[in-house]
């Protein structure tokens, strides 16, 4: 089993519970295309509050996300950071769908700087690569879960009765709109130009290391940089560093006999 990534823009009071924490407790059944949110009163950080997306992404799906986002915030444990700010938790299972109210969703979700995330068992392809993407902490838990890729796909209707000309200068404007996206979002022009060798009839499936490579899993760097600035106002230089430390070694992979004691939680 992979443990779970530990972040460095997580709050104090979750060092501990994130480490602590197993993936079958990450684990969630798809419920068809209904989005919901879900609060609990439990240890695991996930578990608070969060938005779950799943199913074909449809253009209604926008309003529903704007809908669900100020639930999700006020009940955020994020909330608990006293860092000034709260943030939605994302959770993904999602095939694909509608490209423009994906990017529509994602843009809504960047603004709330959400954490977006696929766990074990879990898809998310197609278009739903754009709702992963816009998280400013994109990760990926547990094992068979799957990444895909592809050009975007067309109404063939419509595609088929345009001129080879028109046809081209659609496709081309389509590849700028997903290629500023992802830019927007900071993610590699490499993940534009692998998605755009793979045929829209056809899928590829991203391992970890590969997403990770193409930063599409990983962490919006003036997004980390603005945390770690709070932090060292709030906790101070000595407690980010010690922090530092100990979350570099877990990331290591090594047992937590084998790393420095985290630092104590600062006193409110």
């Amino acid at each position: 089993m992979i443990a779970p990534r530990i972040d460095r823009t997580c709050s104090a009071a979750l060092l501990r519970p994130l480490v602590a924490v197993g993936l079958s407790v990450l684990s969630f059944s798809a419920v068809g295309d209904v989005r919901s949110i879900y609060s609990d009163q439990s240890d695991n950080p996930i578990s608070y509050a969060r938005i779950e997306i799943s199913g074909p992404i449809s253009k209604a799906d926008v309003a529903k996300l704007v809908k669900v986002i100020p639930y999700a915030i006020e009940s955020s444990v994020a909330k608990e950071n006293n860092r000034g700010f709260a943030r939605p938790v994302v959770l993904l299972n999602s095939p694909g769908g509608d490209l423009n109210a994906a990017m529509e969703m994602g843009r809504i979700l960047r603004q709330h700087l959400s954490w977006t995330m696929v766990i074990s068992g879990a898809e998310c392809s197609s278009s739903c690569i754009f709702l992963l993407a816009s998280g400013v902490n994109r990760s990926a838990f547990g094992n068979m879960l799957r990444l895909g890729i592809h050009r975007h796909r067309y109404d063939a209707n419509a595609f088929s009765r345009l001129s080879p000309t028109a046809a081209k200068e659609k496709y081309d404007q389509q590849l700028v709109m997903i290629r500023d996206y992802l830019r927007e979002m900071g993610i590699s022009d490499a993940l534009f130009t692998e998605m755009s060798q793979v045929s829209s009839g056809g899928i590829k499936y991203l391992s970890r290391g590969r997403a990770d490579e193409l930063n599409l899993l990983g962490d919006d760097p003036a997004f980390v940089e603005w945390v770690r600035s709070k932090d060292i106002q709030k906790f101070g230089d000595t407690w980010i560093r010690e922090r530092d430390t100990y979350i570099a070694c877990r990331n290591e992979g090594r047992p937590v006999s084998e790393c420095p004691a985290p630092p104590p939680l600062p006193r409110p």
